[in-house]
């Protein structure tokens, strides 16, 4: 590149190797450093201003004639020096933070980083701007990003400026017509800034700069600029230079995006949380009214559930309780399983029947057209007063009215809802009297194969006889002891482990 400069004069560049304001003090620091000497009469040794604690010599030594003496003890100046220098440390801080910072929010990451990762993506983009600095033969450079708007542009890494220039307050898009010329046609150069007819404007006061637009897959997000203190002719060359820098910036930016997404959390951890919101949504035990009392337990017989029971109190003064299981695997049953309950929940605050609650759960299935949904359902509404109840089961739900002088089952294995479109599913009756356990489970027997298993080899009737002789055996220490002694006896059972039960109890 070619420069204004005469031919006679030789300019004296420093090593570019490192950041030109690393050893220099800010004009505000160094303002400070002249208030202090000349109100104190002591001056800072120069090897202290960095290192160590502050070293104070009297500010008249290298000048006897006119040597004054200090103003101030040395003592109080040295406190007075102290306190300066740890403001001056938690200035240089801040602005470290300030440089972290933009060097995430420069990559547009949507992963928190530590602060390894920020300083290894910082110091990429700096080495990449030192290099293109030298090769073009500038001052400084300075990458400008899109906010989220695309309205603003703010200063998210540089190098040859104070470090002050990244604090400041991002400046408009509009009326910024050098990064606008850029955004459309690639490069756009001021060799003159102070030019009368130069109708680009720097945002930095210098005397030349280069203006190159950053592209992410094709898109604009941001500007590079390059300055130098002086005019200077811009050849092709530099524009090359300019515009090649900006695809290595957009390169690494989108390098470091993509290496982000590959570490962040994994598949388990992101199935963990579904299933402690799963988890979340269900009921807690309660007394649903007076000599009522409700409680469930869901197993985990997949890494995702596929099963959530509910009950309630209806405004009438009816107990409602339901349980379900959506005949899937993995996150397909995880969704199913919740869009029924939500297609449940809608519908509970109606007068319908059961029968006709589950019609309304498999019409909003149906309407999903996510596919086949097939889920087993069962729903019961019962009159506290006489315990008088009305049900509906769809599929597979095991169900048991059990007493301390047996058990007697209710759920009757059908077509699962969504099985098919014109099926009816019809409502029963039964009536649950004081001391009596409504039962109710979901787990592997109620999948269409393990109905199959089950059939075949009248597994069901053991299991249900196992689960009678369990609650009659816990019935004794109260309703609140049901749920905690089948959970510790049904752990040791293959067909119960991950069964998920809901217990309906009316006291005596």
């Amino acid at each position: 590149m070619n420069t204004l400069t005469p031919r006679y004069l030789r300019l004296h560049r420093a090593d570019t190797s490192s950041n030109q304001d690393a050893g220099k003090l800010t004009d505000e620091l160094a303002a400070f450093w002249d208030c202090f000497q000349a109100t104190t009469g002591w001056r800072l040794d120069n090897r202290a201003h960095w290192i160590g604690p502050p070293k104070l010599i009297a500010a008249g030594e290298t000048d006897s004639e006119t040597a004054e003496p200090p103003r101030l003890p040395m003592h109080q100046a040295r406190q007075l020096a102290a306190a300066g220098s740890k403001v001056i440390v938690r200035l240089r801080d801040a602005e470290q933070a300030v440089r972290r910072q933009d060097a995430e929010l420069l990559a547009k990451s949507q992963i928190p980083w530590d602060i390894d990762q920020q300083y290894d993506f910082l110091e990429s983009v700096d080495a990449i701007l030192r290099d293109a600095v030298q090769a073009i033969g500038c001052t400084a450079a300075a990458i400008y990003m899109l906010d989220d708007d695309t309205t603003e542009l703010k200063m998210r890494s540089q190098f040859g400026l104070p470090d002050r220039y990244l604090s400041e307050p991002p400046r408009p898009l509009r009326g910024s017509l050098a990064d606008l010329e850029a955004m459309m046609s690639g490069v756009v150069t001021i060799e003159d800034c102070a030019a009368g007819d130069e109708i680009y404007q720097s945002p930095i006061p210098m005397g030349a700069a280069i203006c190159a637009v950053i592209c992410v897959d094709e898109l604009p997000v941001g500007t590079l600029w390059f300055w130098n203190t002086g005019p200077m002719l811009i050849d092709d060359s530099a524009r090359a230079a300019a515009s090649l820098t900006a695809r290595c910036v957009a390169a690494e930016i989108r390098s470091w995006q993509r290496s982000q997404c590959k570490e962040g959390p994994s598949t388990e951890s992101g199935e963990r949380e579904i299933v402690k919101w799963q988890q979340a949504a269900l009921p807690k035990a309660t007394h649903l009214a007076p000599g009522w009392y409700v409680d469930g337990i869901q197993g985990h017989p997949k890494p995702l559930l596929d099963t959530w029971y509910t009950w309630d109190a209806l405004p009438d003064g009816s107990l409602v309780a339901a349980l379900a299981q959506a005949h899937a695997n993995g996150p397909q049953a995880a969704m199913i399983a919740a869009t029924a309950r939500s297609a449940f929940q809608s519908h509970l605050a109606y007068r319908l029947t059961p029968r006709q609650v589950l019609q309304r759960v498999a019409d909003s299935l149906w309407q999903t057209n996510l596919g086949v949904q097939l889920v087993s359902l069962m729903y019961a509404r019962i009159n506290p007063d006489t315990g008088e109840a009305l049900y509906a089961c769809a599929g597979g739900i095991d169900s048991l009215i059990v007493s301390q002088y047996g058990y007697r089952p209710l759920g009757i294995h059908n077509e699962p809802l969504c099985n098919r479109v014109d099926y009816i599913h019809q409502d029963h009756e039964f009536r649950l009297l004081p001391g009596e356990v409504l039962w109710m489970s979901a787990g592997p027997l109620a999948t269409s194969e393990g109905l199959e298993t089950a059939a075949a080899n009248h597994l069901a009737g053991c299991d249900q006889r196992r689960a009678a002789i369990t609650v009659q055996a816990s019935m004794r220490e109260g309703p609140e002891a049901i749920v905690p002694t089948m959970e510790k006896e049904f752990s040791r059972s293959d067909h119960f482990r991950h069964a998920t039960v809901v217990i309906l109890c009316r006291k005596k």
